[in-house]
């Protein structure tokens, strides 16, 4: 079976979902770091099989216990946490959906179907998408990616002294 989606947009969904792959990582390593056994086993046996927003509750939570709401890296973080929520479902959208051609059969165009099921009735969410658009949900990927990674080094490398316990 021939794809019918030009490999620009296949690149584009594939950086989406390696991006989202990263930030998971990144939130894993950060809840490790936090607990302060992030170069044992038990960091990975506490994070490995933790969902996206269980790893953005748990990280959220240590984060809080340990410099309390009002540090501006907490205040970053509930940022954070807010628009990756937002990154991840159209992750989850874009990774399990089926694409075709665009409206005007061009290799900047597609076609995202994804069919559901919900109380016995079948659902079809067809959206069309650019290229333009899909560069800028994996451009809001990358600076989510970094962000985290930034509050994570802030906050374990260089504001360690701040931590109440």
């Amino acid at each position: 079976m021939q794809i019918l989606v030009s490999d620009e947009i296949l690149c584009e969904i594939g950086r989406i979902t390696v991006y989202q792959s990263h930030i998971e990582s990144e939130l894993a390593f950060f809840i490790q770091q936090l607990l302060r056994v992030a170069n044992d086993d038990r960091g990975g046996i506490v994070t490995v099989k933790l969902p996206f927003g269980e790893l953005i509750r748990v990280a959220g939570s240590l984060l809080r216990s340990e410099f309390g709401d009002d540090h501006e890296q907490v205040k970053r973080f509930n940022e954070f946490s807010s628009d990756a929520n937002v990154s991840f479902g159209r992750r989850n959208q874009f990774a399990h959906s089926l694409w075709s051609f665009g409206k005007d059969l061009t290799r900047n165009t597609a076609t995202r179907i994804k069919t559901t099921e919900k109380k016995q009735l079948v659902k079809k969410d067809v959206e069309l998408l650019s290229l333009k658009e899909l560069k800028s949900v994996s451009e809001k990927a990358a600076n989510l990616l970094w962000l985290i990674s930034d509050i994570r080094v802030t906050v374990c490398h260089y504001e360690a002294s701040a931590r109440r316990f």
